[in-house]
C-alpha cells in the first residue's frame, strides 16, 4: 500500500509542478522526488533514509520551488515518526513558502496534509493486518496444541483401557486356576479313587470315560489360563519398572516401540533378558549411562541394553549370560553379549 501512496503523491507533485511553471524546473523537481522516493524504499537503514530526505529539504533552501515535492518527504517522516526530521521539515516549509508564490505554497501544504493523511491510514491498515496475522497465528498454534493434547489424552485413555483389560484377564486367569482348576482336580482324584474301589466293570468303564472327559477339560482350562496369562503381560509396564530400578545407579535412556500384539513368549523372554542385563549392569558396570532399546520390526523384535562402562563385566561368561542366550535361542532368535569401544552391550533378536 505504501508504494500506491507514493505513486499518488508523485502524480500529484508532477501535476502541480506542471501547472505552476512551463520551464524545465518541474521535470527536474519530479525526477528528484522520484529518485528520493525510490531510495527511501530501497534503503532499510533509517539513517540513510533520513539522509536522503535531509538532502532534499536542504535543496529547498536553495531552490524554493522544490518545496512542491515536500509531501513525499512528509510521508516518510510520518512513516518513521521522527520528531527531529519533522521539525526540520516544518522549518524547510516555512523558509520555502516565504520565497514562493501563495499558490505554490498552498498546493505544497495541501500535498503535505494529504501525505500525512495517507500515511496515517496506511499505518492503521498495517497495524490491523499485523494484529489479524498474530491472532491467526495464535489460533493456529492453539489448535495445534489442542490437537496434540487431544491425541495425548486419547493415547492415555487407550493405555488405561489396555491396562484395565490386562488386569481383568489376569484376574480371570487366577480365578479359573484357583477355583475351577482345583475343583476339577478334586473330581479327578475322587473318580480315580472310585475306579480303584469299584468292582463293577461297567461302572469302572463309565468312570474311566468321565475321567478322560475331565482330563480333557483340565487340559483345555490350563491352555486357556496360559493364554490369558500371556495376553495379560504388559511389556511396556514391565520394561519401565525394570529400568526405573536402575535410575539410582545410571542415567537411563529408554527407546520403546513395540505393539500390543506381540506374543506372550517374546514378552516373557524380553522381560527375563532385560532383568538379567540390567542387574549385570548394576553389579559390574563402571559406567554411568544405561541405554535400553526395545523395538519391533515386521519380521522380528529386538532388545538392546548397553552401558558406557570401560571395564569388562565379571559375568560376561557366567550363568546369567547363558540364561539370556537360552531365552532368545529357545524361540529361534539370536543373542550376543560383548564389550565394544563404547561399553558393554547385550543384544537379543527374536523372530515374530
Amino acid at each position: 500500500m505504501r508504494i500506491n501512496d507514493k505513486l499518488v503523491l508523485l502524480l500529484l507533485i508532477c501535476l502541480c509542478s506542471a501547472a505552476l511553471s512551463e520551464s524545465a524546473l518541474p521535470v527536474v523537481i519530479s525526477l528528484a522526488v522520484l529518485i528520493a522516493a525510490m531510495l527511501t524504499e530501497f534503503f532499510t537503514d533509517k539513517r540513510l533514509i533520513f539522509a536522503v530526505q535531509a538532502a532534499f529539504m536542504a535543496a529547498c533552501f536553495f531552490v524554493p520551488a522544490a518545496c512542491i515535492g515536500l509531501p513525499m518527504t512528509a510521508y516518510d517522516i510520518m512513516r518513521y515518526r521522527s520528531k527531529k526530521m519533522g521539525i526540520f521539515c516544518l522549518i524547510t516549509m516555512a523558509a520555502a513558502y516565504l520565497n514562493v508564490s501563495g499558490r505554490t505554497a498552498a498546493l505544497s501544504a495541501v500535498g503535505v496534509v494529504l501525505a500525512v493523511y495517507l500515511e496515517i491510514c496506511t499505518d492503521r491498515h498495517e497495524r490491523t493486518e499485523k494484529k489479524l496475522r498474530e491472532v491467526r497465528d495464535n489460533s493456529a498454534e492453539l489448535n495445534l496444541l489442542l490437537g496434540e493434547k487431544n491425541r495425548s489424552l486419547i493415547k492415555l485413555r487407550d493405555s488405561e483401557v489396555y491396562s484395565a483389560t490386562l488386569r481383568e484377564r489376569n484376574r480371570i486367569a487366577r480365578e479359573i486356576h484357583d477355583n475351577v482348576g482345583h475343583m476339577l482336580t478334586r473330581c479327578l482324584l475322587q473318580i480315580g479313587a472310585l475306579s480303584v474301589i469299584t468292582k463293577d466293570d461297567l461302572t469302572r468303564e463309565k468312570l474311566g470315560d468321565i475321567q478322560e472327559t475331565l482330563n480333557n477339560a483340565m487340559t483345555s482350562i490350563r491352555r486357556s489360563v496360559h493364554d490369558l496369562h500371556d495376553d495379560s503381560i504388559d511389556l511396556r509396564s514391565s520394561v519401565n519398572d525394570i529400568v526405573s530400578g536402575a535410575k539410582e545407579r545410571f542415567s537411563v535412556s529408554l527407546d520403546y516401540d513395540v505393539s500390543e500384539t506381540v506374543s506372550g513368549e517374546i514378552k516373557l523372554a524380553f522381560i527375563g533378558i532385560l532383568k538379567e542385563a540390567v542387574n549385570n549392569a548394576v553389579k559390574y558396570s563402571s559406567g554411568d549411562t544405561l541405554r535400553v532399546s526395545v523395538q519391533e520390526y515386521p519380521g522380528f523384535c529386538r532388545l538392546s541394553v548397553s552401558d558406557n562402562g570401560t571395564e569388562k563385566k565379571s559375568d560376561s561368561g557366567g550363568i546369567g549370560i547363558e540364561n539370556m542366550r537360552e531365552r532368545a535361542t529357545a524361540l529361534g532368535g539370536s543373542f550376543t553379549a560383548e564389550m565394544t569401544d563404547k561399553g558393554f552391550r547385550v543384544f537379543a533378536s527374536i523372530p515374530k
